[in-house]
This record gives C-alpha cells, sequence and structure tokens, in this order.
C-alpha cells in the first residue's frame, strides 16, 4: 500500500468530520483571526482537506465570504460538503493541479493538510499560484520542535508528532503501544523549516501563532499553553502566508 493510499485509508474512517473541530485551539484561532483582520474582504474562499464542509462554512461566516470552494481526498466527504453547499471537488493534491485558475482565490485555509502530503513543494507552489497577489492563506500543522518533542527525544522517545509504522503509534513519552493510532503524518516542520520552504515558492510568511495540544493529559497541557505563546517551541503553528511579488518562482 502507498502512503498516499494509507491516508486516504486512515482520513476515510474519521478525519473528514469536522465538527468536532469547534472546540479545537487550532479552529478557535483561525475564526479569531479570521473574524479580526479579514471578515468582508474574501469574496473566494478555498478549504483545503475541507472534509464534510462543517468547518468551512464555519470559517465562510467568519470571513463573510461570498463563494466557498473546498478539496478533500475522500469522496464521502466531498458528497457531504456539496449538500453544505460548499463547491467542493474530490482530489488527490500530491497528483493534481488544482482546477482553479491563477490569482483566483482571496483567502486559503490549510488546516492540517500539508503534514500529510507526500508533495508539500507541490501544495505549495498551487497555493501561490491561485492565491490573488492581496490574498492570504493559513496555514496549520504540528510543530516537529516543540518543547515536549525535545524533552522526548532528549529522553530516549521519539518527537511528539513523529510515526515509525503506518499500523501502530509507539516509542512515545506517554502511553503503551497502540494499534490504529497512526495519523499518516508525512511531511513535518519545524517554524523555520515551514518559512523557508514557503518562500521558495514565492509565498512570505508574515506572522506565526503557537497553539497548544488538546489532546495532553492535564498538567501536561496547562505547561503547554504557556509554550504557545512563543511559537517556535509551541506544539502546533499557525502561519499567516501572503504572495511575495519579489520572488521570482518557476
Amino acid at each position: 500500500m502507498t502512503t498516499t493510499r494509507h491516508v486516504k485509508k486512515v482520513y476515510q474512517k474519521g478525519y473528514a468530520k469536522t465538527k468536532h473541530l469547534l472546540s479545537d485551539p487550532r479552529l478557535t484561532k483561525v475564526l479569531e483571526i479570521a473574524k479580526k483582520n479579514y471578515r468582508g474582504k474574501v469574496d473566494k474562499l478555498l478549504d483545503l482537506g475541507c472534509g464534510d464542509g462543517y468547518s468551512t462554512k464555519i470559517l465562510a461566516a467568519a470571513l463573510k465570504a461570498k463563494r466557498s470552494f473546498g478539496i478533500d481526498i475522500a469522496s464521502e466527504a466531498v458528497k457531504m460538503a456539496k449538500e453544505s453547499d460548499i463547491n467542493a471537488i474530490q482530489l488527490d493534491i500530491d497528483e493534481s493541479n488544482f482546477p482553479y485558475p491563477v490569482n483566483y482565490f482571496d483567502f486559503i485555509f490549510c488546516g492540517n493538510i500539508i503534514e500529510l502530503v507526500a508533495d508539500a513543494d507541490h501544495l505549495l507552489s498551487e497555493v501561490k499560484r491561485t492565491l490573488k497577489p492581496n490574498g492570504i492563506c493559513l496555514v496549520t500543522f504540528p510543530n516537529i520542535a516543540s518543547w515536549l518533542s525535545r524533552i522526548a527525544l532528549f529522553c530516549g522517545y521519539l518527537p511528539f508528532y513523529y510515526r515509525v509504522s503506518t499500523h501502530y503509534d509507539l516509542g512515545k513519552m506517554f502511553g503503551s503501544v497502540k494499534r490504529g493510532g497512526s495519523t499518516g503524518f508525512i511531511r513535518l516542520f519545524n517554524l523555520s523549516s515551514f518559512s523557508l520552504l514557503a518562500d521558495l515558492h514565492g509565498l512570505k510568511n508574515n506572522y506565526s501563532y503557537g497553539i497548544y495540544e488538546e489532546s495532553l493529559p492535564a498538567p501536561i497541557k496547562f505547561i503547554d499553553k504557556i509554550f504557545s505563546n512563543y511559537p517556535p517551541l509551541a506544539s502546533r503553528l499557525i502561519c499567516v502566508l501572503t504572495p511575495n511579488p519579489d520572488k521570482i518562482t518557476k
């Protein structure tokens, strides 16, 4: 089974449902950023990995976007998104270009998707191509260099988000071997490596926010919330990208 097929299989089982994300600190922060800075300024919104479209609708409402588009690898998710009036299509981002013209979107949301694709370069180049010159792209992803991952590695455990198996979650500081625990992460970034890669594809990281990990045990989560105020050590990151007019990409 290829990596892409594995991710698709895992995703079809439950990741496509997004209603649970309403209480997730990542989406909460994204909505806060959207309302504060971009509300009423968005004509066309694209949600990469839109799932069932539930969180797409919430984001569109926060932005007051006039038209909402979505891309997802899961056929059932796309079907549900269409029922929510999202212009959704099924597409494997690793294998195909986005079916939209140049400079088409005002706002692109890439929420916890870039770590699931094999070709992050292709994803970022397509974001650059389809984003308007004054457009915004918000990207969220786990931070491989978080404070917790650094401690885990020092103590002889795997970094928090790293996986060595497509069938088991093992070698972690918290918990024993778990079957079916792999989320299918393929690409992992820290803040500096992501910013550099985005820049190579003509996208400037203007600002970064740290987010805590909701699934941590209570005492650890409290510490994680403190570290979320310092993005390079935060468990998860949100980066605000804009096209760099001075960067010429191939």
